[in-house]
């Protein structure tokens, strides 16, 4: 009869009544690896407990209000080992799920079961033991274990001498994410719990499996590395633990996993688990690195990862629309496409652009034919059929029930976007391009034609729709200051009270959903399907309203002057001649439209995509009717042909597994510091991310700026910004336009002349530098920068900081 209690070391482990982990953890220690020493209990205890207190495995009912109790026979178990630990190692120890099916080939259950970690007294030891067997009855257990199939019997417990480890982490022998032959270690300091639960952002390391003569493993990798990551998890220690990481490999003969710490400068193995990702099924869409043939940059708005259903209708797009200038052939007839994706972002074709976007590739029949009428009055001339259909759709949708009307639905407003307004899009943004290229070719009298380039676009004042809805808000905005009844609304923190206080006032109703049902399309941070736009989420407009609302009396100081004063202070213009300069003012004005119409086209292709949100959101319901999917986000996750192929013959193949894999994959990016360039599969970053007091960056709005920085990552944070504040976004929304009425500058995580955030900037004649790399890591809230966007310098002013700031105290923060 197996004991109820035994020594981990103790080989009646292995006959798997004490749980997987138990089983893990004993041969780890049989192997020769360090364990932390502790004891395993046999599920039967579990049973006995089920038993008492009416937690039958067959119905799993469970009450978290219920008070759950031992009996005098398990208390006696639990006092006679608690006695026994305190008696042996006299510290803290740690109770730990090992249920059957748990760590297994099939599944991990990772994070489903409770661990317990600072067990000091008696008392905490039963009620840790307790919350561990009760988490076998939780409703996200139950079902876990009905999604991977998991008949188990029971739940063992290890309870183990609580290891303290200066640092810790896990290392993957095999990339869990692309199964590719690499090794990953993310590590922090302090506990492994802090790892493993996402409370310390982790720096990793990419390894090459295979070490040099010198028993070296190759670091390929390495993102957010820390200065005390740098000290205390030496080369040595990390050679140390990759090769010990791939003799248990061996030995296990399967990819694995392992929780480790270092304690007193030895590594101790927390937990062992093989990796139960890996499978048959398709690699998953857009999460690695899959051709090694490419030369691209990352594009600024999709610098944040996106889903893997935005993903693949941006794919979906780019096969039917027209990819050149010459020709009527769409996307899936050319070899070359303008987007490539990769962990998640979407990057910028480079071998493209020189094929097709560069005046080379720009025939003079078509220069003509551009200038004549250019390209983007005929596209503007295509918005009214395009409005009224969408309107036309919108209304069939809630008529739209079955799998096959939904079907129709979304081909017709996917065969609108694609087809009539989106066909021509990479024509426009060519051109958009071109023009600039001409216009710094024109510029060459000048000194830096470049940053002359930006003041005179700046000068051309083309209005665009994010503007117009700007200005619009920002009229509610000063309507709301002048009336004193309004203004106490604003000041409370809650954005939903708001929202209630909002709609019991008759005439504030009014116009506030006037202003949504002209603009409430818009999103509220990145295009992904994933995220609600501004009619399904308004407390994000009243976010923006507070901004405006703080300050009515604020103005830019930058006033753009017009573009004839700007070109008669232009140093050589007047030397050129009078055809000359028309020409110049032509090209400019030009450059100017094509620009406003790529901020336009974002405007209007919103309204499709809030539609294509709505329609796939449908979609998720009928999933979750037939059990395909278990909540409603779900649906992002899969591609558009998947979905496609569901709503045509009711035909799904994509396993609730493999789409928590591609979650798990989406989540794992967010993490990543993403390559600004990859050149033949060689990931090249442009900007430094450790401490320094100087950066130099890429100049894209000219002007010089000191002031505090304010890190703005969504709407949550705009009402934090105050006047003169230079803002540090990851990519700039549209949406967020209105507080750049206040703002000194801006510092963007990546960016170009053509981005969205950088059109926009222009407008307010606000300096705008591109970093290049994660500033919105490498600053913090507070400190003091000055932007010097002529020459494109960052410099720290260290006599005038507002937070203490040391070299190994860089505040690494990234929201998933």
């Amino acid at each position: 009869m197996d004991k109820e209690v035994v020594n981990l070391k103790n080989k009646q482990v292995l006959n798997g009544n004490y749980g997987e982990k138990a089983k893990n953890l004993h041969q780890l220690i049989e192997w020769g690896y360090c364990v932390p020493d502790g004891y395993a209990f046999s599920i039967s205890l579990f049973q006995e407990y089920s038993v008492d207190n009416g937690l039958y495995l067959k119905f799993e009912k469970f009450d978290e209000t219920k008070c759950y109790i031992l009996n005098s026979h398990i208390n006696s178990v639990l006092y006679d080992t608690w006695i026994e630990i305190k008696n042996t190692y006299s510290c803290k120890i740690t109770v730990r799920s090992s249920a059957i099916g748990e760590d297994t080939d099939k599944a991990s259950a990772a994070g489903i079961y409770k661990s317990i970690l600072d067990v000091d007294t008696y008392e905490q030891f039963k009620s840790a033991v307790i919350k561990v067997w009760n988490s076998f009855f939780q409703k996200e257990a139950i079902q876990y274990r009905k999604d991977f199939n998991i008949n188990s019997t029971g739940m063992g417990i290890v309870i183990q001498r609580m290891a303290k480890g200066n640092v810790s982490g896990v290392i993957f022998t095999i990339n869990p994410v692309c199964n590719k032959e690499e090794m990953i270690i993310e590590v922090a300091e302090g506990l492994n719990e802090n790892v493993v639960s996402n409370i310390t952002q982790a720096s990793t390391y990419s390894i090459e499996k295979v070490c040099d003569e010198y028993n070296h493993f190759e670091v390929k990798e390495a993102h957010n590395v820390k200065p005390n990551i740098k000290r205390v998890f030496s080369e040595n220690l990390r050679n140390k633990l990759c090769k010990m990481a791939l003799q248990i490999e061996e030995l296990v003969k399967a990819p694995c996993d392992l929780e480790w710490t270092i304690e007193n400068d030895e590594i101790v193995f927390l937990q062992l688990r093989k990796i139960t990702t890996l499978s048959e099924e398709s690699e998953i869409p857009y999460a690695t690195l899959k051709d090694s043939a490419n030369n691209c940059c990352l594009l600024d708005r999709y610098a944040l990862p996106a889903s893997i259903l935005y993903l693949s209708l941006l794919e979906h797009w780019q096969e039917l629309v027209y990819l050149d200038f010459e020709s009527d052939k769409i996307g899936n007839s050319f070899q070359e496409k303008p987007l490539l994706i990769y962990y998640n972002r979407v990057y910028w074709n480079i071998n493209y652009q020189h094929q097709y976007f560069s005046m080379a590739g720009f025939g003079e029949e078509m220069k003509k034919k551009f200038y004549v009428k250019s390209g983007h009055e005929q596209w503007y001339e295509k918005l009214p059929l395009y409005h009224e259909r969408l309107k036309k759709y919108a209304d069939n949708l809630d008529k739209c029930i079955s799998r096959s009307e939904i079907g129709s639905l979304l081909e017709l407003v996917l065969n609108n976007f694609c087809s009539f307004i989106g066909i021509e899009h990479y024509r426009m943004l060519g051109m958009a391009n071109i023009c600039y290229d001409q216009l710094i070719n024109m510029l060459n009298f000048t000194d830096n034609p470049k940053s002359r380039a930006s003041l005179l676009i700046q000068g051309a004042n083309r209005v665009n729709m994010t503007e117009k809805s700007n200005h619009e808000l920002a009229e509610l905005a000063a309507w709301i200051a002048q009336n004193t009844n309004l203004l106490k609304y604003i000041d409370i923190e809650d954005s939903i009270e708001v929202l209630k206080r909002v709609e019991a006032d008759k005439e504030l109703s009014n116009k506030f959903n006037s202003f949504l049902s002209n603009h409430g399309h818009r999103g509220i941070s990145s295009d992904d399907l994933m995220y609600p736009h501004w009619s399904e989420d308004p407390s994000n407009v009243i976010e923006i309203i507070r901004q405006l609302v703080k300050d009515q009396q604020s103005v830019n100081k930058n006033t753009v002057k017009s573009l004839d004063t700007m070109l008669n202070e232009t140093e050589g213009y007047k030397d050129l001649s009078s055809e000359k300069q028309e020409e110049l003012k032509r090209v400019i004005n030009l450059t100017a439209c094509y620009m406003t119409l790529r901020e336009d086209q974002r405007y209007y292709f919103d309204k499709s995509w809030l539609l294509m949100r709505k329609i796939f959101l449908k979609v998720a319901n009928l999933l979750i009717q037939d059990d395909y999917i278990k909540e409603k986000e779900d649906v992002f996750h899969l591609q558009i042909s998947e979905v496609n192929e569901y709503l045509k013959d009711g035909a799904f193949n994509v396993s609730k597994q493999l789409i928590r894999r591609r979650k798990n994959a989406l989540k794992r990016n967010f993490y990543m510091t993403p390559p600004y360039y990859i050149r033949e599969g060689k990931h090249i970053k442009i900007q430094k991310e450790s401490y320094s007091n100087r950066y130099k960056g890429t100049v894209i709005c000219s002007g010089y700026v000191e002031g505090r920085v304010k890190i703005v990552r969504s709407c949550n944070d705009l009402c934090k910004v105050q006047n003169n504040d230079i803002i540090i976004v990851p990519t700039f929304h549209p949406s967020w336009t209105p507080i750049l009425r206040n703002v000194g500058g801006m510092l963007m995580n990546y960016g170009n002349i053509l981005s969205h955030g950088s059109v926009m900037a222009r407008e307010y004649g606000i300096p705008v530098v591109v970093f290049n790399g994660l500033a919105t890591d490498v600053f913090q809230d507070g400190e003091v920068i000055v932007l010097d966007a002529t020459s494109g310098r960052i410099t720290r002013n260290k006599n005038k900081q507002g937070v203490n700031y040391e070299e190994n105290s860089i505040n690494c923060i990234k929201r998933f």
